[in-house]
């Protein structure tokens, strides 16, 4: 007799009989997971909302779902003498995860009776569609609150909400972009499509698809149309608020001629036709994490208007599929002129086509699996950024965290590294006790352990002397670094301001007569650091880009460029530095703090990249975790809680 697989997931939230947007992508997980191999169950409800709640026509669909997938209506919402019962039969399944799907706060009660009800060694997940309300009330932050508590991590389909619960929650958190179907019915070809829709070939359209509601701006969207009065919007979705008010301002815009409404739910087949018929969809929200609308014009590619939330715009910014603008009439006016020229119509259906396939559910589900099974932290050893993460508001290293590390001393190797040269890191060194640790220097051009160099690349000497005639003529301050050498031209206001924030002092001397010295030493620089107004920095910035094959030219702030060689970051130096020294750690078992766009690659590649909560916006979505800001010693309090208790 075979003995039955164990389960491996058990989803939680609406599927078949239900319909709509989560229904349809919580099926798509389970048959995702189940590709790649993964036993998968799924439970949805017996009675979701009451019917005073549901503001649609009916909750359910008639169309066919996957035979394959194993789905038991178990769960009522709110009839809190049955949640027990069901705690009790995921126990008897006994699964290594179970996924709590949590859009709206109305099912925090449920879902945290259930899940403090399941077997400690049972990881409840949530898969978070919105952490905040759209619409919100006065008690959905509490409700919220109480769900975060209940739960052991939490994955979503967008990195804007992920981002948003790593603001409120020291819980671990994933998120990508809302995975595109791989099931849908093809897309069609634009003349035929409009012929479905006996809609003319040569006329410009517009779709808005989905539910209406106040959040979705189509009063903006309407506003905006009565300035294109060549141009046809469908809207396609069920109204959930009352439609009259919508009626009334075509009416008073004397748009009624520009506008044709299908106002219910439409199956798949009739989506296709018309995201196949239009020159763009337009996604004028008010609000949004994410969008399962976006994920379907990638589909069809249909180029986008979306206006500029960052569940919206990211992946738009970085795949040039359409146009983003702010949700103002006006602006959506300009975006929707922008994104039917004739020309970038064509270049963004072509980036649609080129692009859409990193967002296939195989990809989504294989990386979302790994995450919830993922076993707790392994550490082998720490490495911190410093200006910005490990210092305070007062570029001096705290109390608090000079006793975390003093009580890591000895069990952890500690790395600091940083854009800053030798002798800085050293003093923050022999302040935290960990003077026998090894230093990443120069944004890891330079990797130093004790007296001992393992690694030094230093930039063309070809390119400081370029650099000197890019800044003739400015005001442009040039530091020129090299091991434990900083040389100024003069001791100005920046040469001032860094020795002030380092606590190191220059030497002075002319720049001409400092590459002469270094030319006959035959040694060039490990960094340049420009330092200037935010202006000729700017231009000085695009100047370097011409140099982009050998250099790294960083900004870290709008008066600073950092210069070093662009073989070397401070992910490339740590794994040097493991492979020579420490060959019995492995990046996944390094936990790495940052704030900054230099230490993206770092804390994408080891096994722990946590972020202070002041870091730039790129860096808090790339983070395993979000700690603490700096000011707050978040970087001590974090190891204090992985490794101290």
């Amino acid at each position: 007799m075979t003995q039955e697989k164990p389960l491996d997931f058990l989803l939680l939230g609406p599927a078949f009989p239900y319909r709509g947007g989560i229904s349809t992508t919580q099926q798509a997980l389970a048959e995702s997971l189940m590709s790649h191999g993964y036993t998968v169950k799924l439970f949805t409800f017996t009675q979701l909302y009451p019917s005073f709640l549901f503001p649609g026509k009916t909750q359910f669909t008639t169309a066919a779902t996957n035979p394959s997938l194993s789905i038991e209506r178990k769960i009522h919402a709110y009839h809190p003498l049955q949640w027990k019962r069901v705690a009790k039969t995921i126990n008897e399944l006994a699964p290594k995860a179970v996924i709590f799907r949590y859009w709206t706060p109305f099912l925090a009660p449920c879902w945290n009776a259930i899940a403090k009800r399941l077997n400690s060694k049972i990881k409840n997940v949530g898969w978070v569609d919105n952490w905040k309300a759209h619409e919100p009330r006065p008690w959905d932050g509490f409700l919220t609150q109480r769900f975060e508590k209940s739960m052991d991590s939490f994955t979503t389909l967008s990195l804007a909400v992920a981002t948003e619960i790593k603001a409120e929650s020291t819980k671990k958190v994933w998120g990508k972009m809302h995975p595109i179907e791989d099931h849908l019915p093809k897309k069609i070809a634009q003349k035929e499509a409009r012929k479905k829709l006996h809609f003319p070939e040569e006329k410009t359209a517009l779709l808005f698809f989905g539910l209406i509601r106040p959040y979705k701006g189509l009063t903006l969207l309407l506003k905006a149309l009565k300035q294109h009065p060549e141009k046809h919007l469908f809207i396609v979705g069920e109204c959930y608020e009352k439609w009259e008010k919508y009626q009334q301002l075509i009416k008073d815009l004397k748009i009624e001629k520009q506008i044709t409404t299908i106002n219910r739910f439409v199956s798949q087949e009739e989506a296709a036709i018309y995201f196949s018929a239009v020159d763009a969809t337009v996604l004028p929200y008010t609000s949004a994490t994410q969008s399962g609308v976006l994920a379907l014009s990638y589909y069809y590619e249909t180029p986008l208007v979306v206006t500029n939330h960052p569940g919206l715009s990211q992946p738009i910014t970085e795949d040039k599929t359409g146009v983003i603008c702010p949700a103002k009439v006006v602006e959506i006016q300009k975006a929707i002129t922008a994104v039917t020229e004739t020309k970038a119509n064509q270049e963004f259906r072509h980036n649609l086509n080129q692009t859409k396939q990193r967002y296939s559910w195989a990809n989504y589900a294989q990386e979302w699996a790994k995450f919830v099974l993922m076993k707790q932290h392994n550490i082998k050893l720490i490495c911190s950024d410093i200006d910005g993460t490990l210092l305070d508001k007062n570029r001096e290293l705290s109390s608090k965290t000079k006793a975390v590390f003093g009580a890591l001393k000895g069990n952890y190797p500690c790395v600091l590294i940083s854009s800053r040269m030798p002798m800085s890191l050293r003093q923050l060194q022999a302040e935290l006790g960990i003077h026998k640790d090894p230093i990443i220097a120069y944004n890891g051009s330079l990797i130093l352990w004790e007296d001992q160099t393992l690694f030094s690349q230093e930039m063309p000497f070809t390119l400081l002397e370029k650099m000197m005639n890019y800044i003739e003529g400015t005001t442009i301050h040039l530091s020129l670094y090299h091991k434990d050498e900083w040389v100024v031209p003069a001791n100005d206001y920046w040469a001032k301001r860094e020795a002030h924030n380092t606590k190191v002092d220059p030497s002075i001397a002319p720049l001409d007569q400092t590459l002469a010295n270094w030319k006959k030493r035959e040694i060039s620089a490990h960094k340049v650091m420009c330092m200037g107004e935010e202006e000729e920095i700017e231009v000085l910035y695009q100047q370097l880009q011409l140099h982009q094959n050998k250099i790294n030219a960083y900004r870290s702030k709008s008066t600073y460029i950092e210069v070093s060689h662009i073989e070397q970051d401070k992910a490339s130096a740590l794994a040097l530095l493991l492979k020579e020294k420490f060959p019995h750690i492995e990046m996944d078992h390094v936990v790495a703090f940052g704030d900054n766009y230099n230490d993206a690659t770092l804390l994408k590649k080891v096994g722990v990249g946590v972020a202070v909560a002041n870091a730039k916006e790129e860096i808090l979505t790339k983070a395993n975790e979000i700690t603490k800001a700096n000011i707050e010693d978040g970087v001590a309090l974090f190891l204090e809680k992985e490794l101290l208790k």
